[in-house]
């Protein structure tokens, strides 16, 4: 009895993240790899974010988003103009995919760099180390209207106001770790909070700009879910194939 409850909970909750997947080419066809701490946004999570790059991006950097920018329209001028940065070589076979490692922002292609004015950023863990790894490569891809964009402040390297572009990145939220990502990105928190079925994580939405979309609740994930922890995540094995 007990055992057929547990299946049947189970079956439901998979109906239910299978229901956020529906009806986008990208969440039906592309499994996660939890090696490489891939964890796909919502259905609805994903339109919200690609609406905003084609409402306010140019040319957009999206850093280790695949689902996001596999979900554009694959025929429009932004998505060719567009650049997909991430580890995962599956992708590789797509015009826009330039392999990223994280742990080497110095690795970007001089050629793509200070090119971009919109950056979509999504790390696989959030601790210090790793955010500080994507601040540098923001600094690295986004125009800047002067020499240096990155402020001292507080021992940390800060995107400054001098950036010429648009940052969204995912995060957990909590007093101190917005500080920290207002030191690192220049970026506050929004009230639109992702949703993300298979991740233990609530996670939170931060941006450098003003954004009528993500100043409302998001309708698939209105509030936090008590579900899920706010507990840093920690990142082992990243890139392991075993």
């Amino acid at each position: 009895g007990a055992q057929l409850a547990r299946s049947t909970t189970v079956m439901a909750e998979e109906k239910k993240i299978g229901e956020k997947f529906k009806g986008n080419d990208f969440l039906e066809s592309t499994e996660e790899k939890i090696k490489l701490y891939q964890y796909w946004y919502s259905k609805a999570t994903i339109s919200a974010l690609v609406d905003e790059c084609e409402e306010y991006g140019k040319k957009v950097a999206f850093l280790s988003t695949p689902s996001i920018y596999f979900s554009m329209d694959q025929k429009s001028p932004l998505y060719k103009r567009s650049r997909l940065f991430d580890f995962d070589k599956a992708f590789a076979s797509d015009p826009g995919f330039v392999f990223y490692d994280y742990r080497n922002p110095g690795g970007i292609p001089s050629s793509l760099r200070y090119t971009f004015d919109f950056i979509v950023i999504d790390p696989p863990a959030v601790t210090d180390k790793v955010l500080k790894f994507y601040a540098k490569a923001a600094k690295l891809l986004l125009k800047s209207r002067s020499k240096s964009s990155l402020w001292q402040c507080c021992g940390h390297s800060r995107l400054a106001d001098s950036s010429d572009g648009r940052i969204i990145i995912s995060s957990l939220a909590g007093k101190d770790h917005a500080t920290l990502m207002y030191d690192l990105f220049n970026v506050k928190p929004c009230s639109f909070l992702p949703s993300i079925p298979n991740l233990m994580y609530q996670y939170h939405f931060y941006t450098n700009y003003d954004s009528p979309r993500l100043s409302k609740p998001n309708p698939d994930q209105p509030v936090p879910d008590p579900k899920k922890t706010s507990v840093r995540s920690r990142l082992k094995d990243f890139g392991s194939q075993k």
